[in-house]
């Protein structure tokens, strides 16, 4: 993982140089933990804003042949991808996020199937607006102990992304 924290984290300033809305700050900022430059492979991350604050791992913007091969492992029932159901479904609080079709593409497909089918992207993702968690000392155990739990999440995401043909750097 690239551990560089000028590579990272996000700037909290914004470039306002070809924009209308010229607003100099962005509302949100965070950190990704990842494995090379770029943001086409599973990541770690954190984020907060004035309003929440989210954390988890998942793609923020996945090459469609790794979202194809994603749908492969989970309608054949991939070990590693029940794994990471089952991980998901332990943690209280997290959720699968992503953008979804604006029509089903797998209407016929178990429910538990059917929301990890039906995106064009996955991250497992916790969000809270509890602002006392947030300015806690014990916010770096509750993260460690999260993404440790969901490492089976992460790996399936990296089995996805290196059977595509994609390789993970």
């Amino acid at each position: 993982l690239v551990l560089e924290p000028r590579r990272p984290v996000c700037r909290i300033r914004r470039d306002t140089r070809f924009s209308r809305d010229q607003t100099m700050f962005k509302r949100a900022t965070w950190f990704v933990f990842q494995r090379s430059k770029g943001m086409v492979h599973p990541v770690w991350f954190f984020e907060f804003t004035p309003d929440f604050h989210r954390y988890g791992c998942g793609y923020y913007s996945p090459p469609p042949r790794v979202m194809e091969r994603v749908r492969e492992l989970v309608l054949a029932g991939d070990r590693r991808w029940r794994e990471a159901e089952k991980a998901l479904e332990s943690l209280s609080g997290f959720s699968l996020e992503g953008e979804k079709y604006k029509r089903p593409r797998f209407p016929d497909a178990p429910e538990g199937k059917r929301d990890w089918l039906e995106r064009r992207s996955v991250t497992a993702m916790h969000t809270s607006k509890d602002k006392k968690r947030l300015f806690s000392a014990r916010l770096p155990a509750v993260l460690a102990e999260s993404f440790t739990r969901l490492a089976p999440v992460y790996s399936f995401l990296i089995h996805a992304h290196e059977s595509a043909g994609t390789v993970a750097e």
